[in-house]
């Protein structure tokens, strides 16, 4: 269901009608989901093999690597779909924290916070002992891995921004 553009405002880097970030809504579309600087939701090599990892990774070039369908389901949630495979963020069964972030061919929903920052948001899933979030596993290791992590409202490193690329 998109939202209808008189419902929504603009925000920084985001035309008018794709984010209203005082609803925490967003229009179906294609997307980058930037964290930090620089630094965009990735599956790696676009492959539809179920199971590929999510890393957070500087723009690719690749076709479709970093681009994510973002589509509103009709209790509210939202999936996300890479473009180029196919696959939609998520994880293996139950969430929990320090969970890896895969590709998987069944859709997972996730839930759209406001962060601080206009045109940001925080992107959760219900945990056994509170909300998650989408966010960079802590490990040092490269690439980095997007992983579960518990969900921290004043740690804006956890919030992902949102450039819509289709319209």
């Amino acid at each position: 269901m998109d939202v209808p553009a008189q419902q929504v405002s603009g925000a920084i880097r985001h035309r008018p009608s794709e984010v209203d970030n005082v609803l925490g809504s967003v229009a179906n579309g294609i997307y980058t989901l930037s964290h930090a600087p620089e630094q965009n939701l990735t599956l790696m090599f676009g492959s539809d093999r179920p199971g590929t990892q999510v890393n957070v990774m500087p723009p690719s070039g690749a076709p479709g690597d970093q681009d994510w369908e973002v589509r509103r389901t009709e209790d509210g949630a939202y999936t996300l779909r890479n473009v180029k495979s196919g696959t939609y963020a998520g994880f293996d069964g139950h969430p929990e924290a320090d969970d890896p972030i895969r590709g998987f061919p069944e859709p997972r929903t996730w839930h759209l916070l406001p962060a601080e920052e206009p045109g940001t948001f925080f992107l959760t899933v219900p945990g056994p002992t509170g909300d998650l979030a989408l966010d960079v596993s802590p490990l040092l290791i490269y690439p980095p891995l997007a992983v579960l992590r518990p969900l921290d409202k004043g740690d804006t490193s956890q919030s992902w921004h949102l450039t819509r690329l289709d319209a």
